[in-house]
């Protein structure tokens, strides 16, 4: 991981330029759609596209949401693209959600609070309980939350009557700050986050529904700031985060429990096609979001030590007992930096970022998704995406909550 101070510095100039870019586009919105491409990659010295690494070019285009009908309000509180905007507590940043098969969704904030959607309301199901940063749930009556220090844990009745409780004591002795829970059920439960001393160091800890609790996994011993943890039925558990390699470079270190196996092994991910190959500086050294697709696709994303942002993609083809990986960088200069991604399959993935932007993976290329309602674009930051298919996808942040239900449809 790079330094703090670069990490500061490089996330400074990207979003200083991101805000200046935004607000010259808000002041002409009213007059003219200011072009913003697709993702796709950097243009080359001369001006002509180099294709991604998966040799697809997309086509520049005007902003998908850019804004409606500069004269009339908004006809309905859902987008062009049945992206419904949901009314939020005020003063809730939402961080990241989970919802269950039953059209429960569960949401929590920065702000300390659980949020939980019924169907039709958002509404604070608790408060009061520090920054909470991940979410996870085996079903709608056994939640797990992340906090800066702990798990906190959700049980009850119903899922309108859960009750969180702290997590007494963790494995590791001192507080942990759970930043990403993934499980199989409510005996096969993971958490990850950095330790909370300094240096690379991280916890990674496993529930299996016995009465000792949770257990400290042999992968914490390794020299890892882990940030995520993710996985599938055939692939199996995967774990991300940020250690320094032989020449004392920070990279992203990702590694893998295989259906199976009983350790978590090593997966080499490839760096920056643009430059030199294992040029240890084009590779990820940050992770931002991960996902692992039904079909097993996986999704990484994240920023290289030159500070740019990019996504590796892995790709199966025998259920995922192998992957072929690919790297696209993401343009630098653009006012979309991502925050959170979702895979639904190798064709249909989700990419939220800064300024209101979501874009759409269609097997081809990254578009920009109509979302807004007013002749106004969405500038709120998305944090989370999540969701179980493109008929039911949940995208939120500071202050936003969309909600795509295709059901829903007239």
């Amino acid at each position: 991981m790079r330094s703090q101070v670069k990490s500061d510095r490089v996330e400074l100039a990207l979003r200083t330029t991101a805000l200046a870019t935004l607000g010259v586009a808000a002041a002409l919105v009213a007059c003219t759609v200011s072009p913003d491409p697709d993702i796709g990659p950097r243009p080359s010295e001369d001006g002509v596209q180099v294709p991604t690494t998966d040799g697809s070019i997309p086509d520049a285009e005007p902003d998908a949401d850019a804004g409606g009908d500069a004269e009339a309000g908004p006809a309905s509180s859902c987008s062009a693209e049945d992206f419904c905007h949901t009314a939020v507590p005020a003063g809730q940043t939402l961080r990241a959600g989970w919802s269950d098969a039953a059209g429960i969704a569960w949401a929590i904030s920065s702000e300390g609070a659980i949020l939980r959607w019924d169907g039709t309301t958002w509404s604070v199901h608790a408060s009061g309980l520090g920054s909470l940063v991940s979410i996870w749930g085996s079903g709608p009556t056994e939640i797990w939350v992340g906090t800066s220090s702990g798990l906190l844990h959700g049980q009850g009745a119903s899922s309108a009557t859960l009750t969180f409780t702290a997590v007494a004591s963790l494995p590791g002795g001192d507080a942990t700050p759970i930043s990403s829970i993934w499980g199989t059920g409510p005996d096969d439960v993971w958490a990850t986050g950095p330790a909370a001393t300094p240096g690379y160091r991280g916890r990674v800890l496993h529930y299996t529904g016995q009465a000792n609790g949770w257990s400290f996994d042999d992968a914490s011993v390794q020299p890892i700031q882990y940030a995520r943890v993710w996985g599938s039925a055939t692939s199996g558990v995967w774990l991300a985060g940020t250690r320094n390699n032989s020449k004392n470079i920070p990279e992203l270190a990702v590694r893998r429990r295989a259906v199976g196996a009983n350790v978590f092994t090593d997966v080499a991910l490839p760096g920056d096609p643009a430059y030199e190959l294992d040029n240890p500086y084009a590779k990820l050294n940050t992770v931002w979001g991960v996902s692992g697709s039904s079909d097993g696709t996986m999704w990484i994303v994240g920023e290289q030590a030159f500070g740019l942002p990019g996504y590796v993609r892995g790709v199966t083809t025998d259920g995922g007992q192998t992957y072929t990986w690919t790297y696209t960088a993401l343009d630098a200069k653009s006012v979309f930096l991502p925050n959170a991604v979702w895979g639904i399959s190798a064709n249909d993935a989700w990419l939220g970022g800064d300024f209101g932007r979501l874009r759409h993976w269609d097997g081809v290329r990254w578009k920009q998704a109509f979302i807004t309602i007013t002749k106004y674009p969405v500038i709120d930051p998305f944090y989370g995406v999540w969701g179980r298919g493109t008929d039911d996808l949940w995208i939120v942040g500071a202050g936003i909550a969309l909600h795509r239900d295709l059901s829903k449809q007239p």
